[in-house]
């Protein structure tokens, strides 16, 4: 924008289309930017929208209280003033974010402009065709460029002037329009002729918001990747070399870039993702490319019935034949697993654990049965004193060859202490 002013001269700015950005003016992007042109001395116009006749129905940035917003009257083919109608499509106020819009207002139909060939709105309008190379339009666009024009001849005849200046004087200049009001036609329609002659002395200018210096020359080797900065006052604005159009234009956000060429496989495809990111072990082409996702990998051949169908849970898959003595026995279990040291043979083995040990002849009817728990086995002769008195719990048991010193030797647990003059029949009698 400061090389456009400097080398060019730019003094106004005209911009007649609408966002529909969500975002108020303080945050919008488009809006950030064009107020960074108006704190460089270029007046900004916009046009108010093609959305009427209802309330608040000016969008971005027509709905930013600095630029200069316009919107659309019918002259009814006259210059008297007098007789003019607001146009039904020319949005109104005020905004979504309680600002009065627009600030002026300008005949927007059937206005007479150069043609463009071949464009959309020449091809449907084969009709607003003039002459071959002007065309008939009406919008509120055609009212922001009466706007501007009326800004730029009192920026020649007064070349100091300020945007702020240069708002102020059309906005103080204009006449009022006997149909519209304040929300349809803000101050007036704008009168180029009264603003070039009208006192500037006592102009009621604006409010401009404390935006900084937002403009920063590109420097890659200093760019900074922050969103947005702090000026000394603590108001937030967004760094030229962040938001700018050259972070933001089209070359960065139009078709070109969201095209076939930034989403195709060329940038997602194995050149992307292939070898160099993910390592071609890994994740490269052969991978992750169609062979792995396609149809073959996730159609119905791999979870389909055949694949988790009753031959895969079923019986087949559960029963004896992957649960029984080939999968849990010894091989599965053995030393190989739980080595030697801690569950190897020699105590979980077969000498331990097999037939010899918990088979029938250890839990059988012979040692369970009635001769081992039956009146004769719990009767006198087992549990009585000839039992449990000091003949077989003397010291001949529980004496050191038992639990010998090695363990519970002779001093803690030989007869002398536990010997029958402690636990025969003097004592339990």
């Amino acid at each position: 924008v400061d090389f456009s002013a400097q080398r060019f001269n730019v003094r106004v700015l005209l911009l007649p289309l609408d966002s529909a950005s969500p975002f108020p003016p303080e945050i919008d992007p488009l809006s950030r930017a064009l107020r960074t042109a108006w704190a460089h001395g270029v007046v900004v116009v916009v046009p108010a929208g093609n959305d009427g006749p209802g309330a608040s129905t000016i969008a971005s940035p027509g709905n930013d209280p600095v630029l200069l917003t316009a919107g659309s009257v019918n002259d009814m083919g006259t210059s008297d003033v007098s007789d003019d109608q607001v146009s039904s499509f020319s949005s109104r106020g005020p905004t979504a974010f309680g600002e009065d819009k627009p600030d002026v207002a300008a005949p927007g139909e059937h206005l007479v402009s150069l043609r463009a060939p071949g464009s959309t709105i020449d091809q449907q309008n084969p009709s607003a065709v003039v002459e071959d190379n002007y065309f008939k339009g009406s919008g509120t666009s055609m009212s922001a460029a009466v706007t501007a024009g009326a800004a730029a001849l009192l920026l020649s005849a007064r070349p100091g002037l300020s945007p702020d200046e240069v708002k102020a004087l059309l906005m103080g200049s204009a006449t009022p329009v006997l149909d519209g009001d304040t929300e349809s036609t803000g101050a007036g329609v704008v009168n180029a002729a009264a603003a070039v002659s009208m006192d500037d002395s006592d102009l009621a200018l604006h409010p401009l918001p404390d935006m900084g210096d937002v403009m920063q020359p590109f420097s890659p080797p200093g760019l900074q990747f922050e969103w947005r900065q702090v000026n000394g006052q603590g108001a937030f604005f967004w760094a030229a070399r962040q938001w700018a159009a050259r972070q933001w234009a089209a070359r960065s956000w139009s078709d070109d870039e969201f095209a076939a060429r930034q989403w195709a496989a060329r940038q997602w495809a194995a050149r992307s993702w292939d070898a160099r990111q993910w390592d071609g072990r890994t994740w490269d082409f052969m991978t992750w490319q169609a062979r792995q996702w396609a149809a073959r990998s996730w159609d119905a051949r791999s979870w389909a019935a055949r694949r988790w169908l009753a031959r895969a849970w079923d019986a087949r898959a559960w029963d004896a034949r992957n649960w029984d003595a080939q999968s849990w026995l010894a091989r599965q279990w053995t030393s190989r697993t739980w080595d030697g040291r801690s569950w190897d043979g020699i105590t979980w083995d077969g000498r331990t654990w097999d037939a010899r040990t918990w088979d029938a002849r250890a839990w059988d009817s012979r040692t369970w049965d009635a001769r081992a728990w039956d009146a004769s086995g719990l009767n006198s002769r087992t549990w009585d004193g000839r039992t449990w008195d000091s003949r077989s719990w003397d010291s001949r048991t529980w004496d050191s060859r038992s639990w010998d010193s090695r363990t519970w030797d002779a001093r803690n647990w030989d007869g002398r202490s536990w010997d029958s003059r402690s636990w025969d029949d003097v004592s339990w009698s």
